[in-house]
């Protein structure tokens, strides 16, 4: 009988390794990683071992990322600026990094132009 163990890598920071126990052939084998850390890469490979835990094989490393979630607040003190006819000054107050929930944040500035007739 064999078994899968499931290895998982995140840049030196997460290491993981679960044991699914073999159930037959013609068999869909899935496992769900949790505690992993919102828009990180990581690395999975899985490795087939024998009754004794000795490597028959091991996979090819795979790379993916976890989702990222939204931020828990906006960027705060937004303020607009206009110091002439044609240039706006836009500022604001960046979403400190704790409520990012993903490994980097970015910024959409989007603007409308609205003519009233």
């Amino acid at each position: 009988m064999e078994i899968y163990k499931i290895y998982s890598i995140l840049n030196q920071f997460y290491f993981s390794s679960q044991i699914v126990p073999y159930t037959g052939d013609d068999e869909d084998y899935n496992l769900a990683l949790t505690g992993l850390s919102p828009g990180v890469p990581y690395e999975l490979k899985i490795q087939t071992l024998d009754r004794n835990s000795y490597v028959l094989f091991t996979s090819q490393d795979v790379r993916s990322s976890s989702t990222c979630l939204p931020p828990t607040q906006p960027p705060s003190q937004l303020a607009i600026d206009a110091p002439d006819a044609r240039h706006v000054r836009v500022t604001w107050v960046p979403v400190v990094q704790s409520a990012w929930k993903c490994s980097e944040a970015k910024v959409e500035l989007q603007v409308c132009d609205f003519l009233f007739f």
